[in-house]
């Protein structure tokens, strides 16, 4: 019999779940009082376990199979727990406490330090990559020093570790916590995104094009992926990529814009330098056409950003013009032969697929609750609660009910590709937990369902429905470990962690893996036997992003503690 349960644990007043699996049949199961827990120190238990809550299984067929759940949400005293079937089958300890989520945020931003580029960080490297980086064509050497290592490697993909900028900024914001361990005179998020930023601000062309990426090989090789020798023009030297990518150009334009915002009280004159970086390349992505659903979605958030730090009504009046944009690529009616699903969004105004990205799933719903307080049309504003009603109640909260855990699935299609499991929804459309295979990189869903949750917690108070942030916390504790695989998937949390596809500096505290993924048969996978499959083992800086949002969200009303205490 296996039981998952959430590794982290429990705040008191939510929902608290698990689920059972198994060959054998129990009807009702019982919460054990770990403090109290009958034991003999040089033999088995002597005395009767502490049993302080007993419950009935709740049993169903889904596609994985027959689950059964156990609902434990009565139980709010705090302490340390186990689920127990008959004292025979025992889930993994868990705790209940107010700061459930706040205790483990260091962890990440920790992950975050020790990838840094250009910098010695004690324990995991020396100074690396001074000699970033030269251009491909002409071999002309342009500074590109600083940033962030972007996963288990070494290059330096410059919209994923944007990421940890941005998620850096909403950890400020949101819990402002008063770390002083590596920066005591000016604070670690400040001093950590100053150092991130050093790459970004480099990384802008005059043109006010942001440059895809520094060693990022050809074509996506690892070619660059590579220690060097730190010596400018001996050869070794690694490559900047310019191509253009219009996620990139809005997105830094969203983090510098944050950054003008961050420092604008306390270094004023660095504020002002992250303000004229975003108008920059706000001016350079105005030339480029608009039409895929990230791209347009990051615009939205970008220029939302921008217009608090400018206040430009002209800025507002292409953020209502992009928000607009957005709205035009939802479905609003049951289409497809089903009256089941809609509120869900086109990839692009072609309309010929729907959405679906394994890194940014949830940023069309991110960047309509993100934009509704700052519209000032009435029309338009009841638009955005509409499409966000629609997309939470419409399609998320259907799709969720189809596995046990209430994890998201990677997306629907109209399309099947042939030797790939499709599971069939009405009419037309079919669904898959996990991304499809065939002619793929598919990998794990950890981004897509932490997105997702972020989300999912912002359209909590736009519609006054506390159940989504229950929806929200489910995505983060299928990461923690509640999943059929019983694996946190944060290294130095939970347990039954798998060693990560991290071929550089090997484990790194707090840093969250791609995650559990599917085959052709659309079943949980993850590498638990060690042969380094980076689909879903490897480090990415999207999920210790969104980690660090949705946690900071969840945290809510919960200080985190200063360091050093």
């Amino acid at each position: 019999m296996k039981i998952s349960v959430n590794h982290l644990g429990f705040k008191p007043k939510s929902e608290k779940k698990a689920v059972i699996w198994g060959d054998e049949e129990f009807d009702s199961f019982s919460v054990i009082n770990l403090t109290e827990m009958g034991y003999n120190e040089i033999g088995p238990n002597t005395k009767p376990n502490t049993v302080i809550f007993t419950g009935k299984l709740e049993k169903n067929d889904y596609p994985w199979g027959k689950y059964a759940v156990a609902d434990f949400s009565e139980l709010k005293t705090p302490g340390i727990y186990l689920i127990s079937l008959n004292n025979k089958y025992n889930s993994v300890p868990f705790q209940i406490r107010e700061d459930i989520y706040g205790r483990t945020i260091r962890k990440p931003f920790d992950y975050i330090h020790a990838q840094r580029c250009g910098d010695h960080v004690p324990f995991y490297h020396g100074p690396c990559h001074l000699d970033d980086a030269v251009f491909r064509d002409t071999k002309k050497y342009c500074d590109t020093v600083g940033g962030w290592h972007d996963a288990g490697d070494l290059r330096k993909w410059t919209a994923h570790t944007m990421m940890l900028g941005i998620a850096l900024n909403h950890l400020k914001r949101i819990g402002n916590p008063d770390w002083r361990v590596f920066d005591p005179a000016h604070g670690d998020i400040p001093s950590e995104l100053k150092w991130g930023n050093q790459y970004f601000l480099k990384a802008q062309s005059e043109s006010g094009l942001v440059y895809h990426d520094v060693a990022g090989g050809v074509e996506g090789d690892n070619s660059d992926n590579r220690w060097t020798k730190n010596v400018i023009g001996d050869g070794d030297d690694r490559h900047i990529n310019t191509m253009y990518d219009g996620v990139v150009q809005w997105e830094f334009v969203y983090f510098e814009s944050m950054n003008a915002l961050t420092f604008s009280e306390s270094d004023p004159y660095y504020s002002d330098i992250c303000k004229k970086a975003a108008l920059k390349t706000y001016g350079y992505a105005l030339t480029k056409d608009i039409n895929k659903c990230e791209e347009i979605s990051w615009a939205v958030l970008a220029l939302k950003e921008l217009y608090s730090a400018t206040g430009d009504e002209k800025i507002l009046s292409e953020l209502e013009s992009k928000t607009k944009l957005l709205l035009s690529l939802q479905e609003n009616e049951f289409k497809f032969g089903q009256k089941n699903l809609r509120g869900f969004f086109y990839a692009d105004n072609s309309k010929n697929d729907f959405f679906r990205n394994p890194r940014d799933g949830g940023i069309p719903l991110i960047a309509l609750a993100e934009v509704f307080k700052y519209l000032k049309p009435a029309k338009l504003k009841e638009e955005v609660k509409t499409a966000i009603e629609l997309y939470c109640g419409s399609y998320l909260i259907p799709l969720m009910q189809k596995s046990p855990f209430g994890i998201i699935p990677y997306g629907i299609y109209s399309k099947t590709v042939e030797g790939e499991v499709y599971r069939k929804l009405e009419g037309e459309l079919s669904y898959r937990f996990f991304a499809e295979v065939v002619g793929k990189c598919a990998f794990g869903l950890n981004s897509h369902l932490l997105s997702n949750a972020v989300g999912l917690f912002l359209s909590a108070s736009i519609l006054n429905k506390d159940e989504y942030k229950t929806h929200a916390k489910k995505q983060l504790e299928w990461v923690m470990g509640f999943n059929p695989i019983n694996t946190c998937m944060m290294t130095g949390e939970g347990v039954n962690n798998p060693y990560p596809h991290s071929r550089f500096l090997g484990l790194i505290i707090g840093g969250v893996m791609n995650g559990i993924a599917g085959e052709e048969d659309d079943m949980p996978f993850m590498d638990m036997n060690n042969t380094m499959d980076w689909r879903t083992t490897e480090y990415w800086s999207p999920h210790v992003a969104y980690y660090i949002w949705i946690s900071s969200l969840l945290n809510e009303d919960c200080r985190i503690d200063s360091l050093p205490y």
